[in-house]
């Protein structure tokens, strides 16, 4: 077969025009029927209609093709059928869940508060949500604590044997909002007299899950299925003479978090009792996101389903429903902290809530290696603001333009870069210029990095003992310098003094400083220890010296802020001007 001369060169192109004059250009330079009109007769109709099926194919087919891979996929259909060979099974929501007391309990039916039992909780608005117990609560003393959970729907299949596929041993849930944590699976054999609680294994499985008491669960498009045991297999196959109960609930996600009034829609016993809660509702977690998944999903697969690496704890909190974004918590090896304690991890989450803490914690030591101890650490409110100006290219501004274009930027920066009480925070001035440069590019303002100055500042108490802060940031302290880094306070001593941190040539920036104490009236040098300073790092270390409050103020070297460890930061601004 002779080569054909008269294919267009550009064979690549996806724009429906250049399709369509691709194809007009080979028609003009073949032999049959070169001496059309191909802009206005009926077969530019034609012409048309090639190109349009041209243009059509090619996009399906390279949207096809980006489905096929996770890093391109942007369907959840596509990640959560990706994924599933990683052993990663994409979650579902989470819901919130806290701890009430009840009190003066009389006369209540064998002294139990029965499962599944309804608690209403309000939000701001005045929406209710509602709230069960998952188990049976003993009372003691007319008085017990009780753990409850959002539950916008309660499912609890008693005959679920007969929605079981016993050929493919497959239970479907037909819902994607269900709470995973919150799925219980009880099943009494035919040989067994009582029911008793399987257990979820993890998706890659062991090979002493072989004839065990186990499931697995694995997410599609439509919601979750529960997979039991096959023959000759993990886990235990059940036949339709078997008994099977499966629980669940869904949940409103986060919509229910940070509720604090809560009212009983039943009334316990004869007498009257008292409500109160522990703390308020928190955990509570939308469905991820593709990026979060896509995140995720490798990290998880490299984990294996235990906890070596910092990366493997991120993997499995995340997976697990802990938390739903790096945001929510901090992961932190004891060699990153001072003093270090070396063959520890700690864990700091956003929520106080103590039975999620515990359970946490739980979970962690179970997939943990056996040099390696877990512990949850309370996290360190950490302020950071950012002090800056910028130019405004308009010498005939009245003071009101200057004062409304400091707004606009002022309220750009809050809405995009500003946040509270994060984890895992990075806030770059470089960043915030270029945005803030384009977005107000007809405006005449332009802003610098330069022009950038970042710092801590903390409220010490005398109740707040020893200090110690790894800001993690190097301290802006010149080569010989006396920077003052407190307000007046009064020690123990009954002192009013200020501290410093002074530099000299020979200061070694990796090495602890000591602080310098200057009486505040005086502002002559104090003997004694008030604390060190390392540099380079960002670490301060205070004793418990105050009697009054103080304000300690850190300001940064970089234009840039990065946070770890335990810090919950919140980014603020002020100082902001014209220059």
């Amino acid at each position: 077969m002779a080569a054909n001369d008269n294919i267009p060169p550009v064979l690549g192109s996806l724009d429906f025009n250049e399709i369509k004059n691709n194809l007009i250009e080979y028609l003009r330079n073949q032999n049959i029927i070169k001496d059309y009109n191909y802009e206005g007769s009926v077969i530019r109709t034609l012409i048309d209609l090639l190109a349009y099926n041209t243009f059509y194919y090619a996009y399906y087919s390279n949207m096809i093709a980006s489905e096929m891979f996770l890093d391109s996929a942007q369907r959840m259909e596509s990640v959560i059928s990706l994924v599933k060979p990683l052993g990663y099974t994409v979650a579902g929501r989470r819901s919130a869940r806290t701890t009430i007391n009840l009190t003066g309990l009389a006369n209540v039916s064998n002294n139990i508060i029965p499962k599944h039992s309804i608690f209403y909780g309000i939000n701001d608005d005045g929406r209710n949500y509602t709230f069960r117990n998952l188990d049976d609560v003993n009372i003691a003393d007319s008085q017990c604590a009780v753990e409850i959970i959002e539950a916008k729907g309660l499912v609890y299949d008693t005959t679920a044997i007969q929605s079981l596929d016993v050929g493919t041993q497959k239970y479907f849930i037909p819902n994607s909002d269900i709470d995973l944590s919150t799925l219980q699976i009880e099943v009494k054999l035919q040989n067994e007299t009582s029911y008793s609680v399987w257990r979820l294994s993890g998706n890659i499985g062991s090979s002493s899950d072989i004839d065990q008491k186990i499931y697995f669960v694995e997410r599609t498009v439509n919601g979750f299925v529960v997979q039991f045991g096959i023959q000759n297999n993990l886990g235990i196959s059940l036949t339709a003479n078997d008994n099977l109960r499966i629980r669940y609930v869904t949940s409103s996600g986060s919509e229910a978090n940070d509720i604090f009034v809560f009212r009983s829609a039943v009334i316990f016993g004869t007498g009257n009792f008292n409500l109160s809660i522990v703390d308020k509702a928190t955990g509570g977690l939308n469905e991820p996101d593709l990026n979060t998944i896509k995140f995720l999903a490798p990290k998880w697969f490299s984990a294996q389903d235990r906890a070596v690496t910092k990366n493997d704890y991120i993997a499995l909190i995340m997976e697990s429903g802990y938390a739903q974004s790096l945001n929510d918590f901090a992961v932190f090896g004891g060699e990153e902290i001072y003093p270090p304690k070396y063959g520890r991890v700690f864990v700091s989450l956003s929520t106080t809530n103590q039975t999620i803490v515990t359970n946490l914690i739980n979970f962690l030591r179970e997939k943990s290696v056996i040099t390696i101890f877990p512990e949850y650490v309370i996290s360190a409110s950490l302020d950071v603001t950012a002090k800056y100006a910028f130019n405004y290219n308009n010498g005939s501004a009245s003071q009101n333009d200057k004062q409304r274009i400091i707004n606009s930027v002022k309220s750009y920066i809050q809405t995009n870069y500003l946040i509270a009480n994060s984890f895992n925070v990075t806030f770059n001035a470089q960043t915030v210029c270029d945005d803030v440069n384009a977005y107000f590019l007809d405006s005449g303002v332009v802003m610098n990095p330069e022009d950038f100055k970042l710092f801590s500042q903390k409220i010490i108490n005398p109740t707040d003992g020893e200090i110690v802060l790894n800001l993690q940031n190097e301290i802006d302290v010149n080569i010989i310098d006396e920077l003052q880094i407190t307000t007046p306070f009064r020690t123990n001593e009954n002192r009013t003094i200020i501290l410093y941190l002074r530099t000299t040539y020979s200061t070694d920036r990796n090495r602890f400083v000591d602080l310098i104490a200057k009486d505040a009236t005086s502002n002559t040098d104090l003997a004694g220890y008030f604390g060190k300073v390392q540099i380079k790092k960002g670490v301060i270390q205070i004793p418990a010296i105050a009697a009054t409050a103080f304000t300690l103020t850190i300001p940064f070297l970089k234009k840039y802020f990065t946070s770890s460890n335990n810090n919950l930061v919140s980014i603020y601004q002020t100082g902001v001007e014209i220059i």
